[in-house]
């Protein structure tokens, strides 16, 4: 029986960007493909940056969204990583650092609550 296969519609990322860079190669004749990545991979690497950083915070990218790390989500992984850490099942600086970002972040959101509040 036909059909499609899921698979067959997936594209690695490579052959995403040359079709992009085909999309747009008339359009600036004057850039290399190489630059063309550099400016369609600028918003994934912000991305990356900010949630790699010292501090939990809201991500907006102009025609993507706005991202953020709701309070029971991080309430939640705060608790999984806590039980992680007493069955030693994470490494002391990996759950010192994750459960210090996200008490950090827990507690700004409830300033920010408290604040809105009076």
């Amino acid at each position: 029986m036909g059909g499609f296969k899921k698979k067959e519609l997936l594209m690695c990322p490579r052959d995403v960007l040359i079709e992009f860079y085909k999309t747009v190669q008339d359009i600036y004749p004057n850039l290399s493909q190489s630059e063309i990545k550099e400016i369609y991979s600028a918003p994934y690497q912000y991305a990356r940056s900010v949630i790699e950083g010292d501090e939990i915070k809201e991500i907006r990218m102009r025609y993507f969204g706005t991202f953020q790390v709701y309070p029971g989500k991080a309430e939640l992984v705060l608790h999984q990583i806590k039980k992680r850490g007493i069955t030693n099942s994470i490494p002391q600086e990996q759950y010192d650092r994750q459960v210090s970002l996200l008490e950090s972040y827990i507690e700004k959101l409830n300033n920010e609550q408290d604040y809105t509040k009076k």
